[in-house]
């Protein structure tokens, strides 16, 4: 979904994206565990960096489990959008 966001944009509907602790992060984390995947709760930094990627691409909302971080991440990504949209 996040590879191809664009597309779903263009439907002028908000999007939300739920990419928190997901099996393709536990795999993108697999050569740090022996090449087995990440196990679910050692995911919770690439899922933050996940929702910064969709939101930086457009997402309206996020579906997270570590609310703090969520929330610190979004505002971050949206100053990073700000600056980039100038």
């Amino acid at each position: 979904m996040l590879a191809r966001q664009a597309e779903l944009l263009v439907l002028g509907r908000p999007l939300l994206a739920g990419v928190s602790r997901k099996s393709f992060l536990g795999r993108a984390l697999a050569p740090l565990y022996g090449g087995n995947t990440a196990p679910v709760g050692e995911r919770e930094t690439a899922s933050v960096v996940a929702q910064v990627a969709a939101i930086l691409h457009g997402a309206s909302m996020v579906r997270v489990h570590s609310v703090r971080a969520a929330v610190e991440a979004a505002l971050v990504a949206d100053a990073l959008a700000d600056q980039i949209r100038g």
